[in-house]
C-alpha cells in the first residue's frame, strides 16, 4: 500500500518555519480529495507529531495542536494558524500591562502603609495628654503646670501619708490606721523684715521669729501665735504679741519688749536687756520666717501711702543703661581698645582711646547706650540703641501673655528724622522665653521687700526708696538685689540699680515715661510684627548689633587702662565715618548690587555664569545636566565672594516612557530626590542640608 493510501504525506522537502519548527506540507491530490483546500496552506498534526522526541513533550505538544486544529480535520490551515500568533501577541501585551498593574499596586500599597503610620504617629500624638520640654514634663499645651504622679513608695491613709508596705500589710477590716507616719524635712520659711505695720494677714504666717544683735548675739524661737492689740501710746496705735515657748514678746514698731521671765533667755544669748529687764537695749535687728506670703508688701513703708507698681500694660519707657567698664571677673577695662593702623595711608596706630558711650560719674566708668520700652495690650517692644553704630537699632518683641511667648529679635536702619520708619531690615532670629522664666512668679523666689525712705537724686528730685532682694534660679549661688526709685509725686519710675553677683551693679535712668492709647503712633501694630524673611536679609557689610562694647573694626576688645590724657575724638570721627561708609553701601545694594558679566557660555555638560558686582566681589552660577538611560540627574551651585554663602541643588529624575496606561495615569517624567546644600559663614551652624523625596509627593498627588 502506497505511502499516499496510508494516510501519511508523501516525503517532501522542508516547508515553511513557523516558531522555529519546520513541518512538512500534505499531498496536493489528498487534501483537495479531503476538503478542497490548498496543500500549500495547510500543515498536518501528524507530520509535525514525527519530529517531536519525547513522549512528555510529545503529549503537550499534541495538546497545543489540538487546539489549534478547530475543525479537528488532522490539518491547520492559515486562519488557524493566524489565530495562534493573535493569541500569542495578545498574551505578551496582557503580561506588559500585568506588570504595570503589579507596580501601580505596589507603589500604591507602599504609600498607603506609609500613611497609615505616618496618621498612626499623628493620632497618638494628638492623644498625648502630656509633653516634655527641657526634661520636664508638662500638661499639653502648658509650659507651667508640671505633671503630678502618685508616690510608689507612700500611701494616703485617713489624710496621712504612710509607707505603702504598712498600708498594704494592714487588715482591711480594721478600722485602726497602719502607723509609720512618713516624715518630711521642715521649710524653713521666707525671711522678710519684721515690723508691727505688717498686714494681719502676713503675720498669721509667721512661723519663726529671728533676733540678730551686734556680734554673735542671735536668738530664734518658734512662734505659736500672734495677735494684734491696740495700745495707747504705741508707734501706730497697734503692737503685736507673739506667743512663744519661752514666754509671750511683743512688738511696737521694730522694738521688741518682753516680759521679765524671758530677759534670762536673752541675756545667756549675749543681748543687753534694760533695767527693768523688759527690752533690748543697743542694736539689733528683727526677722520673721513666713510660711507663705501671698502678696509682695514692702516693710517699713508707711500705710497712707502706695505701693510701687508700674502699670501692666499701654506705656511706653525711655532708659538710659549703666554697665561697668570691669565687671566681676573682667581681665581689663572694657569700655577701652587700642585702633589698628590705617592700611589706607599708613597712619600708626593710636593710643588706647574709649570706645563711644564711655562715661565717669564720680569716678567710676561706666559704658551707656540707651533702650525704649513699649508695653501695648501684653506685647513688649524693645529697642536698643549703641552709640557706636548711629542710625542702627536693636528690635525684640514678645508676645502678649498666653502666647507661645517666642522672641522675634532684629535689626533696623531707622530714619533720624522720623526714628519710627524703619528704613531696612535685616538679621532676623526667633527664639523662645529661658525655661527659667516661663511662668515664673516673682513672690516665689523674693528673699526681701524692703522701704528704705525718700532720696534726694541728682537735680533736687525726691524719689521713695525701695530695695528688693531675690533669689536666682536653682542653679545659681547668689542673690540678685534691686534698688527702686518712683517720683514721690505721681508714682512714675524714675531709676534702677540691679546688684549682679555676674554682671556686677547695672544703673538705669528713667528718661521718659507715659501712658499710650489706640491713638499713639508707638502703638502701631506694624511695630510689633516681625518682618518676613524674604525683607530681612543678612547684610555682610552692615556691621550686626550685639553689644556696646563691640568697635566698628570688628576687632576684639583689647583690654588696657585708659590714660586720662587721652583724646577719643579722632577715633569717633573715624568710627563715624565707617558707619557712614557702611551705610551707604548697604544702601547701594550691598551683597544685592548691581553686577557686570564676565563670561557666560557652556562648558561640556555645564553652563557658567561669572558676573562682577561693584565695588570689587565676583558673583558665579553653574548649571549641569547629564542622562544614563533612563535616569537624568540635574545640579546647581551658586555663591559670591560678599557674603560668603555657597548653596547648591542636586536632583534625581527618572523618563517614564509613555503609552496609554501612562497616559490614563497621568504620569510623566519626574523628580525621584532632590537634595540641597547651604554653607552660610554668618550662622553658628553653616551647613544645612535637606534632602526630598519627591517621587512619593508625585504617587500621593496621583492617589
Amino acid at each position: 500500500m502506497s505511502k499516499a493510501e496510508e494516510g501519511e504525506a508523501p516525503t517532501t522537502p522542508a516547508g515553511p518555519r513557523a516558531g522555529g519548527i519546520q513541518v512538512g506540507m500534505a499531498s496536493s491530490s489528498v487534501r483537495v480529495a479531503e476538503g478542497g483546500k490548498d496543500p500549500k496552506q495547510m500543515l498536518r498534526v501528524q507530520s509535525i507529531m514525527k519530529k517531536v522526541g519525547g513522549a512528555q513533550r510529545s503529549r503537550e505538544v499534541h495538546a497545543i495542536l489540538e487546539e489549534l486544529d478547530r475543525d479537528h480535520d488532522g490539518t491547520i490551515d492559515v486562519a488557524e494558524l493566524i489565530d495562534m500568533v493573535e493569541g500569542i501577541v495578545k498574551s505578551r501585551r496582557e503580561r506588559r500591562y500585568m506588570w504595570f498593574v503589579i507596580i501601580a499596586l505596589f507603589v500604591f500599597a507602599a504609600c498607603t502603609i506609609g500613611t497609615i503610620i505616618g496618621l498612626t504617629y499623628a493620632v497618638v500624638n494628638a492623644l498625648k495628654d502630656t509633653e516634655v520640654t527641657g526634661s520636664v514634663m508638662y500638661v499639653k499645651g502648658s509650659a507651667t503646670d508640671v505633671v503630678k504622679v502618685g508616690s510608689a513608695d507612700f500611701a494616703v491613709v485617713n489624710n496621712v501619708m504612710v509607707p505603702r508596705s504598712a498600708a498594704d500589710a494592714a487588715n482591711p477590716t480594721n478600722i485602726t490606721s497602719p502607723t509609720s507616719v512618713m516624715q518630711t524635712a521642715a521649710f524653713a520659711g521666707i525671711r522678710q523684715p519684721l515690723s508691727s505695720r505688717l498686714p494681719l494677714e502676713t503675720l498669721f504666717e509667721l512661723k519663726f521669729l529671728h533676733i540678730k544683735g551686734v556680734g554673735e548675739a542671735e536668738l530664734g524661737v518658734d512662734v505659736n501665735g500672734v495677735a494684734r492689740v491696740p495700745l495707747a501710746g504705741s508707734v501706730y496705735g497697734t503692737v503685736v504679741r507673739m506667743i512663744t515657748a519661752a514666754g509671750t514678746i511683743t512688738l511696737d514698731g521694730t522694738v521688741l519688749t518682753f516680759s521679765s521671765q524671758v530677759a534670762d533667755i536673752f541675756e545667756e544669748a549675749g543681748f543687753r536687756v534694760s533695767g527693768s529687764r523688759r527690752a533690748l537695749v543697743g542694736d539689733y535687728y528683727v526677722f520673721g520666717f513666713f510660711n507663705a506670703i501671698k502678696d509682695l508688701e514692702p516693710f517699713g513703708l508707711p500705710s497712707d501711702q502706695a505701693r510701687p507698681q508700674l502699670p501692666d500694660k499701654n506705656f511706653r519707657m525711655s532708659l538710659k543703661v549703666y554697665q561697668p567698664c570691669t565687671p566681676p571677673g573682667a581681665p581689663g577695662d572694657l569700655c577701652a581698645y587700642a585702633p589698628p593702623a590705617d592700611s589706607w595711608d599708613g597712619t600708626a596706630a593710636a593710643a588706647v582711646v574709649d570706645i563711644d558711650g564711655t562715661e565717669t560719674t564720680n569716678g567710676v566708668r561706666w559704658m551707656t547706650h540707651h533702650e525704649t520700652l513699649v508695653n501695648w495690650e501684653g506685647m513688649v517692644r524693645t529697642e536698643t540703641y549703641f552709640a557706636l553704630y548711629p542710625g542702627f537699632r536693636k528690635v525684640e518683641v514678645r508676645g502678649a501673655a498666653g502666647s507661645d511667648q517666642q522672641i522675634s529679635a532684629w535689626q533696623e536702619e531707622y530714619d533720624e528724622a522720623d526714628p519710627l520708619v524703619a528704613v531696612e531690615t535685616m538679621f532676623c532670629r526667633t527664639y523662645g522665653m529661658p525655661e527659667g522664666l516661663q511662668g515664673a512668679v516673682l513672690s516665689d523666689s523674693v528673699r526681701n521687700f524692703t522701704y528704705l525712705g525718700v532720696d534726694t537724686l541728682a537735680g533736687g528730685r525726691l524719689a521713695r526708696h525701695f530695695q528688693l532682694t531675690v533669689a536666682q534660679q536653682a542653679n545659681l549661688t547668689g542673690v540678685v538685689t534691686v534698688d527702686y526709685w518712683d517720683s514721690a509725686d505721681d508714682r512714675s519710675p524714675v531709676s534702677f540699680a540691679v546688684d549682679h553677683p555676674v554682671l556686677g551693679e547695672l544703673r538705669m535712668e528713667v528718661l521718659d515715661f507715659g501712658p499710650l492709647t489706640a491713638v499713639s503712633p508707638q502703638a502701631q501694630a506694624a511695630l510689633f510684627a516681625a518682618p518676613t524673611k524674604e525683607d530681612c536679609p543678612d547684610r555682610a557689610l552692615v556691621p550686626q548689633l550685639a553689644s556696646p562694647f563691640s568697635v566698628l573694626s570688628g576687632s576684639s576688645l583689647k583690654p588696657a587702662l585708659v590714660d586720662g590724657g587721652s583724646d577719643g575724638a579722632a577715633a569717633r570721627r573715624r568710627a563715624t565715618e565707617v558707619a557712614r561708609f557702611r551705610r551707604e553701601l548697604a544702601a547701594s545694594g550691598g551683597c544685592d548690587g548691581p553686577t557686570k558679566t564676565l563670561y557666560s557660555g557652556p562648558l561640556g555638560p555645564c553652563t557658567f555664569n561669572v558676573d562682577y558686582m561693584v565695588p570689587w566681589h565676583l558673583v558665579g552660577r553653574a548649571e549641569c545636566t547629564a542622562a544614563i538611560g533612563a535616569v537624568s540627574l540635574t545640579g546647581t551651585v551658586s555663591g559670591n565672594t560678599c557674603s560668603m554663602k555657597v548653596e547648591g541643588c542636586l536632583s534625581v529624575g527618572l523618563a517614564i516612557t509613555q503609552n496609554w496606561l501612562m497616559s490614563k495615569m497621568g504620569m510623566g517624567n519626574f523628580y525621584i530626590l532632590k537634595a540641597c546644600a547651604l554653607y552660610d559663614p554668618s550662622v553658628n551652624m553653616p551647613f544645612i542640608v535637606r534632602a526630598t523625596l519627591q517621587w512619593v509627593q508625585q504617587w500621593i498627588r496621583l492617589v
